[in-house]
């Protein structure tokens, strides 16, 4: 339900969660005033309320409604038609389209309307992704005809570089109907406010946001905060939110295990190392695996430096990561690009070795479904294991595939050398025993 006049916005859902086979139920509300929201009810899978919306959730919610509703878009532009500018004349599906340029904060909006029916067919634009940096979002319309004064498509998908990540079909619509006086009313509780710049950081990755909800695990903030455990001498497990890193020292610099989130948590780790380890040079960024929320700021290590080491079925995606344009939040490689950085690659099947006289770092092929491209990093002297996704300790969500971990242990010949194990996810430490307990179920 939109308002038009008041800005006010309400969507409300009810939906199932899967997660690891478990199918978790929810039903929430989201609400929102003009420039601040709240979400009534349970949309995490830890049962924990949103409450009040971060400003960046805000954004990033009226961001895709107003993508998946262009008459939104539309009435800004009669409240002021200078933001628009016709821009030629392409092809789409065998079809000329009329395109419309409207100006926006983000990235400049086409629509594309079918020179022969006058109707939108699809709009164009870009936005920021941690890992991808500037990528297309594109979101078709079809099926105008709602049986409404105004007409509204039945059928909207988004896609963000290509993939389908959001996908409606509508079976009614009504235009200027009368609605409850409390309709968009927040709980008496509810106190949001707005915070311009973490809005302008929502809008401009706004479907990341949304990915993450999507699955019961609504992500906000900036997690700059580093909790370091020493865990064996020269061996750090680097926690202080929901994703974590491990940093081993070496004779010649330092080895970072994993790179989460965005750009924001890779300067974090940099400025620890600086600040706890006598600014030790770090040699190698070490990715677990190639899913974004583990891999999303590798490129802020290889601007200062660092030699990038992947499994070998990733190798073609990071090359077009690192050479990515990234225009519309600029990191560190865009702003100091490297040629040809270094790449070193872990094996299908196999193993790389980042040799040194007290630390060495194994990095062990893992066959997983989770991700094609997903290791297992182990420091033999400390018998340190770095565990992710698979299995994380003292994590309340179930693991997603223990035995998978159990048997690349057996298959390498290293169950009885681990002592520790941490991971990318989940609070202090466990053992192989707990690996195995948990495969067990």
């Amino acid at each position: 339900m939109f308002e038009r006049a008041a800005s006010n916005l309400r969507v409300d859902v009810t939906r199932t969660v899967i997660f690891d086979g478990v199918s978790v139920p929810q039903t929430f509300r989201t609400l929102v005033q003009d420039q601040v929201g709240h979400i009534d009810g349970f949309e995490s899978l830890f049962e924990q309320p949103t409450g009040d919306l971060p400003s960046d959730r805000w954004a990033a919610i009226t961001r895709e409604q107003r993508l998946l509703n262009p008459h939104i878009i539309l009435a800004d532009v009669l409240a002021d038609p200078s933001r628009a500018t016709e821009a030629g004349v392409e092809d789409y599906q065998g079809r000329a389209h009329d395109l419309l340029e409207i100006d926006d904060p983000v990235a400049p909006i086409v629509l594309w309307v079918d020179a022969q029916t006058d109707r939108l067919s699809r709009l164009t634009t870009m936005e920021h992704d941690p890992l991808r940096r500037d990528v297309t979002v594109e979101v078709t319309y079809e099926d105008w005809d709602s049986g409404t004064a105004i007409l509204f498509p039945a059928h909207v998908e988004l896609r963000l570089a290509g993939q389908v990540l959001h996908s409606e079909q509508r079976d009614s619509v009504m235009v200027n109907g009368e609605l409850p006086a409390d309709t968009f009313d927040f709980p008496p509780r509810a106190a949001p406010v707005h915070v311009e710049a973490d809005a302008e950081r929502g809008a401009h990755r706004h479907q990341w946001h949304r990915g993450f909800a999507s699955i019961g695990i609504p992500m906000s903030g900036v997690q700059s905060a580093i909790e370091a455990t020493e865990l064996h001498d020269g061996v750090h497990h680097l926690a202080g939110g929901s994703h974590h890193s491990l940093v081993v020292e070496q004779a010649g610099g330092v080895v970072v295990i994993d790179a989460p989130l965005y750009d924001a948590r890779c300067v974090a780790i940099l400025d620890w190392i600086e600040q706890s380890l006598g600014g030790a040079p770090t040699t190698h960024i070490v990715i677990s695996h190639f899913h974004s929320d583990h891999s999303a700021c590798a490129r802020t290590f290889i601007a200062r430096g660092a030699t990038l080491v992947i499994g070998e079925d990733a190798r073609d995606a990071w090359d077009a990561i690192l050479t990515a344009p990234s225009t519309l939040r600029p990191d560190e490689l865009s702003r100091n690009p490297v040629d040809d950085p270094p790449i070193m690659v872990v094996p299908d099947g196999g193993a790389l070795t980042l040799d040194d006289p007290e630390h060495p770092v194994v990095l062990y092929d893992l066959r997983s479904e989770h991700a094609e491209d997903l290791l297992l990093p182990f420091v033999p002297d400390a018998g340190v294991l770095f565990s992710v996704d698979l299995f994380s300790p003292n994590l309340a969500l179930p693991a997603d595939n223990p035995q998978e971990v159990v048997d690349s242990l057996a298959l390498h010949g290293i169950t009885n050398d681990v002592s520790i194990v941490v991971g990318g996810h989940g609070a202090g430490t466990a053992a192989v025993a707990d690996i195995v307990a948990a495969a067990a179920g």
